[in-house]
């Protein structure tokens, strides 16, 4: 059996542009009605902000999803390589060193 390293327990899937943007606008639309339910002039003041993101007319702050997707591509496949490269460099009868990674139980 071999202990897996922390950076492999994560439970983040990988998810895409589109998901990532229906995961941002649910977000938004959340907010949208937590700053209209307080009425506050401050928070309403928020809300006509956030509004005009929404609806497009304000994109200084959008965010490339597609790129951002890609980027996250990016990573799995780098750590793929160093697994690879791992996986490699290992011989039958290597002895494992405590505190390795990969530690055989």
């Amino acid at each position: 059996m071999y202990a897996v390293p922390a950076y492999a327990k994560t439970s983040q899937a990988l998810r895409s542009a589109e998901e990532m943007e229906e995961e941002e606008r649910a977000a938004q639309s959340a907010k949208l009605q937590e700053l209209i339910r307080r009425g506050g002039i401050h928070d309403l003041k928020e809300a006509n902000k956030l509004m005009k993101v929404m609806a497009g007319y304000d994109n200084r702050h959008k965010t490339d999803y597609r790129a951002k997707a890609a980027e996250e591509v990016g990573k799995i496949q780098q750590k793929a390589r160093i697994l690879e490269e791992m996986l490699q460099e290992y011989k039958p009868g290597d002895q494992n060193i405590n505190g390795d990674s990969f530690e055989v139980r």
